[in-house]
């Protein structure tokens, strides 16, 4: 049996759904630790923010969300890890990823980026 692109659409549309609620916050850190699929929290939290923006391109199947670090926040830290959550604090982690050194002081401002892409194939 194959599945249609109408089943494979569906399929796509109900992840992206449910993931609009589970990615609602993003977190930076200091540890540049590799990142794990088993990883539950990031190395060394310093700051956790809800997300400023929520992108859906259901032609891609992608999602990105996106956090703006202020110039006020997160000074005197090197940033190295960020990662995306469903809850202020503590909570689930869905994403961890590693990036090269910020050197955070409140000359810096940053912003933020995740994308995430789902892809549905048929496996016999």
């Amino acid at each position: 049996m194959a599945l249609t692109t109408t089943t494979i659409n569906e399929i796509k549309d109900a992840v992206l759904d449910r993931m609009e609620n589970k990615f609602a916050y993003i977190a930076v850190g200091t540890d540049d630790t590799t990142p794990s699929s088993s990883d539950t929290a990031l190395g060394n939290e310093v700051l956790r923010k809800t997300r400023q923006e929520y992108l859906r391109d259901d032609t891609n199947g992608k999602i990105t969300v996106s956090m703006w670090i202020l110039s006020t926040e997160a000074n005197g830290n090197d940033l190295k890890e960020v990662g995306v959550f469903d809850a202020s604090s503590g909570g689930n982690m869905y994403s961890r990823n590693t990036f090269n050194t910020i050197s955070k002081n409140n000359n810096i401002e940053v912003w933020i980026d995740i994308e995430f892409t789902t892809t549905v194939q048929e496996v016999s």
